[in-house]
Parts: structure tokens; sequence; C-alpha cells
């Protein structure tokens, strides 16, 4: 368990006494269970389509492969559209598209969103069509709400390349030949004499004439587990028909393009469907190199200028949030409740959903975070037995049985996470989760990990995070805030004023809305500015305690009776 995450070795942390009262966790090896984190769904029929793809991946820790819809529903809305019964018609938002009820009720399509976005033309019926901005949303990598992905080709970029009539646009079928087009945010296209990769064609796509790589052909006919409606079977994730049921006609050759992920410039190939984008990053670790990019998302924001939220607890630095963290002691309730709390951040595999509903049952006001190590290796946690020896390096000086965590082997250790996050976590019912001791990179993990490979890390828990409808904080990092604020809701920091890193807190998290939670264990906080910056500073004990113990200690900035900085 880990309480201060250890920052370039520039201190050695007291050894404390670990209360370690491991709970039984029952793993269920690849059988599924009950899908407690299923999204809601509007309709029977949208209901089946949702569950033949993404019930499996839902149910399944670690299924392998990622959601065809999303695990979230963003927004279930009566949209206009003059040939359905009233003029209204049911649709349902997904990350990764939109679910639309035909006008005769009878079955689900799921709309041809990139042509809306592309053109700026709002389909309200079948001839009729709303004027509107095409899209500014890149069409990959990080949002540019803030100038952090600028470069990259949004979905107006598109305009003079796409084809949605027959002869518009075509290219010569070019089978088995690698893939040399790019295209930058002007759409201005080029022919690059050295790609970033070889890619070839796979397919040559008539009907609108277009080109399609062999990494989005071998996507698009992936086979696994699917959900008949009574049990599962293996069959084709994307439908017998996946042209017609999921991504529908290329309208676009393949591009190459220039984005950033994660703050980090990257080449990524992207081609533009009728109803889905495709994205392949060849430095990507492999299980993430082809990818969907989240079209229903874009979509919703583009069309109601700003969207509909993603229901996730997103804390601001509007008022103080009075907030209680305890690790080395085991929550009990209600001995450890405190009044004015609003916040309680406690250990996901050591707590208990009833514990959770009793803290939520106080308040309609009460969060509670899942704490959790997702950057070392615990040989006390239940399932330890998981973590193969390759990933296992050097340990994490001042915490016995405590190994740092080789965190480029995403396809072992992210599987792990995801479960942590399912059973500690989600099942449970915790609102957010305080993934630590991610900042792997600046310590002595006996692993050459780059910075960049630490920051595809963390943007990735942070996305499986959002994917279970999570709140996520970033914890630590500091030097890294800049580059990570945008993936995360909240950061919860140590000692940046003793070590003078505060500024980049403010000017990341806080100065774009984020609340940022800060814990000092040897010096004062420097409350007048923490409190003018609208920064939740206090003074705590290291070992984070449990309120009735003599050694607890909680100084904060803003008095938890007050409300106002």
């Amino acid at each position: 368990m880990h309480v201060v995450t250890t920052r370039n070795m520039r201190f050695l942390l007291v050894l404390f006494l670990l209360i370690a009262l491991v709970i039984s966790i029952f793993i269920i090896a690849y059988a599924p269970h009950p899908a407690e984190s299923a999204p809601a769904v509007a309709n029977p029929k949208f209901n089946a389509m949702w569950e033949y793809s993404d019930k499996y991946v839902n149910d399944v820790p670690g299924a392998g492969r990622g959601f065809t819809w999303g695990p979230n529903s963003l927004a279930v809305l009566q949209e206009d559209y003059q040939e359905a019964p009233g003029g209204k018609r049911l649709v349902q938002y997904f990350d990764k598209s939109r679910m639309e009820l035909s006008p005769d009720g009878k079955y689900v399509t799921n709309g041809l969103l990139t042509k809306e976005l592309v053109t700026g033309q709002r389909q309200d019926g079948d001839n009729i069509f709303t004027p509107l901005s095409p899209s500014d949303i890149p069409v990959a990598g990080d949002s540019n709400a803030n100038g952090g992905n600028a470069l990259a080709p949004t979905y107006a970029s598109f305009q003079n390349v796409i084809s949605f009539n027959p002869g518009e646009n075509t290219a010569q079928a070019q089978l088995n030949q690698p893939i040399t087009l790019s295209i930058d945010k002007a759409g201005k296209t080029l022919n690059l004499n050295n790609p970033p990769a070889k890619v070839l064609i796979g397919y040559y796509e008539p009907t609108l004439g277009h080109n399609v790589p062999t990494v989005f052909q071998d996507y698009q006919n992936l086979m696994g587990q699917v959900w008949n409606g009574s049990s599962y079977q293996k069959g084709a994730v994307y439908t017998d028909n996946p042209t017609a049921n999921v991504f529908g006609y290329p309208v676009t050759e393949a591009y190459w393009i220039k984005a950033n992920v994660a703050g980090t410039e990257k080449d990524v190939l992207v081609q533009l469907f009728e109803r889905r984008v495709m994205t392949y990053t060849p430095t990507n670790p492999e299980a993430f190199r082809v990818e969907m990019g989240n079209i229903g998302q874009h979509y919703l924001q583009w069309r109601y200028s700003g969207g509909v939220p993603l229901a996730v607890w997103k804390p601001t630095p509007d008022q103080p949030i009075h907030w209680h963290w305890q690790l080395s002691d085991e929550f009990v309730y209600p001995r450890d409740v405190l009044p004015n709390v609003t916040v309680y951040d406690i250990d996901g595999e050591k707590t208990s959903a009833e514990t959770v509903a009793k803290l939520h049952a106080l308040s309609p006001d009460i969060k509670v975070i899942c704490y959790f190590d997702a950057g070392v290796y615990e040989s006390y946690r239940s399932d330890a037995g998981r973590f193969p020896a390759s990933v296992i390096g050097n340990a994490d000086v001042g915490w016995d049985n405590s190994y740092w965590l080789d965190i480029r082997q995403t396809d072992i250790l992210l599987p792990i996470m995801q479960d942590r996050i399912q059973h500690w976590c989600k099942d449970k019912g915790f609102d957010a989760i305080e993934p630590d001791e991610t900042e792997v990179w600046s310590n002595d993990s006996g692993f050459a990990i780059t910075k960049e490979q630490n920051n595809f890390y963390n943007m990735k828990i942070a996305e499986m995070a959002h994917a279970a409808g999570l709140s996520v904080g970033l914890k630590g990092n500091t030097s890294e805030t800049g580059e990570l604020w945008q993936y995360f809701d909240w950061t919860l920091n140590e000692q940046c004023w003793e070590y003078d890193e505060c500024d980049n807190l403010k000017s990341s998290f806080i100065d774009h809305g984020k609340a940022v939670f800060n814990i000092e264990y040897n010096v004062n906080p420097l409350c007048s500015t923490a409190n003018s910056w609208h920064m939740n500073s206090a003074r705590r004990d290291l070992n984070l305690v449990n309120p009735t113990s003599s050694k607890y200690r909680y100084s904060p900035c803003v008095p938890d009776t007050k409300n106002s900085w």
C-alpha cells in the first residue's frame, strides 16, 4: 500500500506498519458474470444490438477487444426526423456511434454521422437537411479544446476528398500496394516517399471506389464471443454484415496524418467510413494499434455545441471540497466518518460494497474514491499471482513487498488494471479511481521506460476508468500535468509546496476548471496562495491513519465548516 509517490529518489520514506487485511475476491476466470456496469439501454432493440457485441466485453474482464458501442450511454434523446411518428425519433448516443430507431420502429441503424460531420448538413428527414458548420473536432488524437491537438486534421479537413455518391472522389484499385497518401489540417494531400510504416491495401470497395488497408480489413472481420440472446457463441464480432450494420462503406482513402496523442505528436493512419472512423497508430502497443474513433461523442458535441457530458464526477475548483484520505488503516463505518466531509478516498480492495453504500446514504453529495496501485507490484494483493516475473522490476524503496512494474507491457498489465477497476471499484459502487505510483519512468524501476511510454500508460488507465463510467484522478506525475490534464477529471498531489511544483497544478488542472487535492507531510501548505488559486490543500500525517488514531493529523487551509474560499 502506498501513500507517497516516490519521485526521483529525493527522499526515503519512513517505514510504517502495514495493516493488510486482504479480502477474498472470487475471480471468475473467463466465465461471464452479471453486467452490473452495462449502460441503461433505451429500447429492447437497442439492447439486443448492444448486447450482441458489447455484453461480452462488459461481462468478461480482459476480454481482449474493445467496445463496439461503448459502456456508457451519453444521451437518450428524441430528435427531429420528419418521417418519424410525431416528427421525432428515438436515438441513443454511445462513445463509438449512435443508435437510431427507424421511423416505423422495426429496426435499428447507427446513422451516417461521418457525412453530417464533414459536410455540416444535419439530416432531419429523408430529404430535409439543416445547414451547420462542418465539424472542427480532430478525427484522431487529443481534444483541441485548448490547442492540444492543433495539427490534426478535423472532419472538415476531408471535405474535398470524401465520397458520398458513386463517382465522387473515387480512387483506382491498388491491391497489395503500400499506403503513401497523407492529409493535413488544411485538407492538402500529398504522396509520401517514406510513409511512417508499411501498411498494405487489403481490398477495394467498388460502391464508392476506395481502397481499405489490411489492418482495417482484419479488424472488421474479427471473430469472437458474441451474445445470441440467451448465451455466448463464437461469431463475427461486427455481425455477418459489418458494412451494413457497423462501419458503412469507406468514404475516403486511408491517409497518414499528424496528431497529438497524450501530448505527443504521432503518425496515425486514418480512414473515414460512412458510420465510423478507424485509426492505426504503428507506434502504439500492438493491442491498441487499430482503434475505432469516438465519432458518437464527437457528433454529440458538434450537434449540441458542447454535447451532453459523460455521467462521471468532474469536481471543479469553484468551492472548497472537504475530503478524507485514509489508506494505512482499513476504513471502518461509522468510526471513520467525519462531519462535513463529502469526498472519501479509501482502499478499493479492502473496502466492501456495503461500506461504500453506507457512505453514499449519508448524503447525495458524497463521493467515494477507489484507491489502488497501478505502477507497482504488491505481493500481498489478492491478484498478485497474475503478474509474471517479466513485468516485476526493482524494489520500490521504502515499501516492503512492493516492486516497480514494466508499464510498457500493456498487453499484460492493462487487463489486470481493468479487472481492478471493475471488481475493486465499479462493482462496489465507487464514484472514482485514484491509480497510484504511475510515475515509473523517473524512478529506478529497472526498466528503460520513457516519459512518452509512461504518459501512454496513464492515458490508457484514464480511458478504462471512463469506459467503466468512473471519474479518474491523476496521482502525482506533477511535471507531466501539462501533457495529461485533459485525460483526467482531477488530480491528487503530495508535497507540491515542499518541492515547489504547485504552479504546474494551477496552470494545468485549476486553470482548466478541474479540482486539485494537495497534501503536505513535512511543511505547512502556503494557504493564502492555495486558497487564492482554489486548491484543496491540507497538512496530514504521513501514514494517512484513521481519524480516531493518536497519530492522526489534519489541518486544512479551508476549515471543513466553511464552503467558500
